[in-house]
């Protein structure tokens, strides 16, 4: 997969917007993450995999007027290089979903990253906190559930 391309899948069409090839060919492996914006109906998903800050200015440079997404896959794992201010104003999510293992040794997610996504919107998902995600769309509707709804 490459940027520009375009993948469907009945009502689904996944977009890739990621890596640029000068970052598939750079020694930093994060950056090289594969980008997909998903569209299925009205609804839409933007993930960034482990893209940092070279990888989203390249997708703001690109495709910065069609990132906007009901649900925010937060970039490598809600570290302090990734989920810039200007890539979440661009995209404008809903949700954001944060993957992320409880006590690593990363710290992640890192308290900045916390703060810029909070900025944007109040439902956050993590799955250090939540377990597994979930989330459904009929291509109108979106329904969140996590394995500790308890929480």
């Amino acid at each position: 997969a490459a940027p520009g391309d375009v993948f469907t899948v009945g009502a689904l069409q996944m977009k890739i917007y990621g890596p640029q090839q000068h970052l598939v060919d750079s020694e930093e492996w994060n950056e090289a993450s594969l980008i997909i914006h998903a569209t299925y109906g009205e609804r839409s998903f933007l993930l960034t995999g482990d893209a940092e800050k070279e990888g989203e200015a390249d997708l703001l440079k690109y495709y910065k007027d069609n990132i906007k997404c009901d649900v925010f896959s937060a970039g490598h794992h809600g570290s302090r290089t990734s989920n810039s201010p200007e890539l979440l104003a661009a995209a404008k999510p809903t949700y954001v979903v944060i993957s992320c293992g409880e006590g690593n040794d990363y710290g992640h997610p890192h308290d900045a990253a916390l703060k810029r996504v909070a900025k944007h919107t109040e439902e956050v998902y993590r799955t250090d906190i939540c377990g597994s995600i979930i989330i459904q769309s009929d291509g109108v509707n979106l329904d969140v559930n996590y394995e500790n709804s308890g929480v």
